[in-house]
């Protein structure tokens, strides 16, 4: 009995003891578990300074192995690429498409007799800071982010190294308020690309392709949207450098040499009633465009026709520096006037920072219509560790943070916990008492 009654002693069964040594074992699993996720989040392996990595790169070269590895080698060689199944995963990924009435005012440039118009009426389109100016229109710089900004001359032929070909942007200046830009350029696809000026006739257009070495020609038409007879024209050409692979090259028979030909001549547009405009916006969500953040592909489309509603198809695509396609999709619509089409689209926190090319292009008819603009996804200056659903992210720093704070609050609790174990012990060990006749029937008593 005397044994019995220490056993209560080692194991309080009062309900208020149950309650404290359950709620003890379930903060001491959270604990453990919080602990875990920390080190998972921040621990060794899991965050790997450079120095680590090119330390054990040194290692390995140490241990006998060729060490004329490029810095993507060594990183390769720490951590195996993944498979290309995985690689070719969509790191754009479309979360809602809208399609709302046009944002720009309608176009009706053919509906003016074509002719002599009256100055009154050219100023009245025209930039007012500007409109005793003769119309004009030209392209003022090319520039791309390894070429970086070169101004342009009347003129003058441009040279472009044919690496900076990706991203090149023409910047353009008109006194035509709004006007209509139309692009001819002679590449591998032929395409009318479209895009609008704003109303001090400043407007810049990305060619969505890379260009290949030699000779090319731009014709840009500027037009007035409300008048077709206020128009003007302007040719430019410039060069695309060779590569050192193709001036090396050596010649396929000694008696040819190896030669850049000028590709042919691309026609100038020619407006008709089946004429579309497509002007393409990229708009951040943010103060920048970066890893798992949002952006919008906002894409005006003008009719030349308004008392026509036809059935057209939008491609849309985005490409990165080395011309992955990284986001596509394609839109069935009805237009009549015209029409906006909106994607809200949501970058993956895999992302690889870098230049982009954005591009919407609507083939009717044979002719294929284009708009495109470049720009640029930033590194992030906080590491993303999750993305949840409806674009909610969680920074590792910040998980980290949150971590290391609540396993100090449940390691207090856990304290908590076990102080009031032991004063529930001490009470029952001072109420547990201990009769005559436990020690007799124990026999410690005669």
């Amino acid at each position: 009995m005397a044994k019995k009654a220490v056993n209560q002693i080692k194991r309080p069964k009062t309900k208020r003891y149950k309650r404290l040594r359950a709620l003890s074992i379930l903060n001491t699993v959270f604990l453990l578990l919080n602990i875990f996720l920390y080190f998972w989040v921040a621990g060794p392996g899991v965050l790997k300074s450079q120095a680590e990595e090119i330390g054990a790169c040194l290692k390995i070269c140490a241990s006998g192995q060729g060490c004329n590895w490029s810095a993507n080698e060594c990183q390769n060689l720490l951590t195996p690429p993944a498979p290309e199944e995985e690689q070719e995963q969509e790191q754009v990924q479309e979360q809602e498409t809208t399609v709302v009435p046009g944002s720009v005012a309608p176009v009706s440039p053919l509906t003016t007799p074509v002719g002599i118009v009256p100055p009154a009426e050219i100023q009245k389109v025209l930039v007012p800071a500007e409109a005793t100016q003769t119309v004009y229109q030209r392209i003022y710089q090319i520039s791309s982010p390894e070429l970086g900004q070169v101004a342009t001359s009347e003129g003058q032929v441009a040279s472009v190294p044919q690496g900076s070909t990706y991203n090149l942007t023409f910047s353009g200046k008109t006194n035509i308020q709004n006007a209509i830009i139309v692009i001819t350029l002679t590449s591998p696809e032929k395409f009318y690309a479209t895009t609008l000026a704003d109303s001090q006739g400043n407007w810049r257009w990305t060619v969505p392709q890379s260009l290949a070495a030699g000779f090319h020609h731009l014709t840009v038409l500027a037009m007035s949207p409300s008048h077709a007879s206020v128009r003007v024209v302007y040719e430019m050409n410039f060069y695309v450098e060779p590569s050192a692979e193709e001036v090396t090259a050596p010649p396929s028979s000694p008696l040819e040499l190896p030669e850049i030909l000028p590709p042919a001549k691309l026609p100038p547009a020619e407006i008709t009633e089946k004429f579309y405009i497509l002007d393409l916006k990229v708009e951040g969500v943010g103060e920048k465009i970066e890893p798992a953040s949002q952006l919008n592909l906002v894409t005006d489309i003008l009719s030349f026709n308004p008392s026509l509603e036809e059935e057209v198809t939008l491609t849309f695509r985005i490409t990165d520096s080395a011309g992955k396609v990284v986001f596509f999709d394609q839109d069935l619509l009805k237009v009549k006037v015209s029409a906006a089409v909106i994607k809200r689209l949501g970058l993956t926190p895999g992302i690889e920072p870098g230049n982009y090319v954005a591009s919407v292009k609507l083939e009717k008819d044979g002719v294929i219509y284009l708009s495109s603009v470049g720009f640029a996804v930033e590194k992030a200056e906080k590491e993303i560790l999750v993305t949840l659903p409806g674009r909610i992210t969680i920074e590792r720093q910040e998980a980290k943070k949150g971590l290391f704070t609540s396993s100090v609050f449940l390691s207090l609790l856990l304290t908590m916990f076990l102080i009031l174990l032991a004063r529930e012990y001490q009470k029952a060990k001072q109420e547990t008492q201990v009769s005559d006749q436990d020690l007799l029937q124990g026999g410690q008593i005669v």
